[in-house]
């Protein structure tokens, strides 16, 4: 149970982590994905451990709307909040910055209902070259649950490329500590293959450092509206 919990926890956000870049005015971006897993309790084969619908709607002047949700194994694991990120102008050197809030609640098994307010930071640089563009991102936040005193801390690192105008490759690691002792350290690796003008194709693995190396299949599409 405290192993599922985790999960769910450090699980949203996956499409990548938005970073410090605003979306532009108008425009939408929604993620939908799956994380499998060996089922090692029955030994039954692969399973759905974690299921995400992440969505933003940019709303000019560096503001961005969004919604952050995340499903765990049975259908009473879940956590669902609604965020505001403010992105700062880029500098001359390029560097962004962001800084974001977000309230939502998060549904335990055995347990119930509780809210759940967050509050991050983000620093991203964006690069010309190699290929057609990189660029690299630091994203730490704070996840408090006021009525249990529980509370969340995580840093993430992204580094992404686009080999070419299509496809984009993804290397992100993932870190976390909670209040309960709990800690995470995962490497996810993904690579982007653009469908459409509006569809993306997204596969990636996401492997557990710290709990024997147990390794996952990611699997998710990206709609740009």
């Amino acid at each position: 149970m405290r192993l599922a919990l985790l999960m769910i926890l450090c699980a949203l956000a996956w499409p990548v982590s938005a970073g410090p870049w605003p979306r532009d005015k108008g425009h939408v971006f929604l993620s939908t994905d799956q994380t499998i897993h060996r089922d090692e309790t029955w030994n039954t084969g692969y399973i759905p451990t974690h299921n995400g619908l992440y969505a933003e709607l940019g709303l000019g002047d560096g503001l961005t709307l969004g919604f952050d949700g995340a499903m765990g194994q049975y259908l009473d694991d879940w956590v669902a909040l609604v965020f505001l990120r403010l992105s700062l102008p880029a500098g001359e050197n390029g560097h962004r910055l962001a800084g974001e809030v977000g309230l939502g609640t998060r549904n335990r098994p055995l347990v119930g209902r509780e809210r759940v307010l967050r509050a991050g930071a983000s620093w991203g640089y964006g690069m010309q070259k190699p290929w057609h563009g990189a660029w690299v991102s630091l994203e730490g936040e704070f996840t408090l649950y006021p009525s249990s005193d529980e509370h969340l801390l995580k840093l993430d690192g992204t580094l992404g490329v686009k080999p070419g105008e299509t496809t984009m490759l993804i290397a992100q690691l993932q870190s976390g500590a909670t209040s309960q002792g709990s800690r995470y350290l995962r490497f996810e690796p993904s690579a982007v293959y653009r469908l459409s003008q509006f569809q993306y194709l997204v596969a990636g693995l996401s492997m557990d450092i710290l709990e024997d190396d147990r390794i996952g299949l990611k699997m998710g599409s990206w709609f740009e509206f």
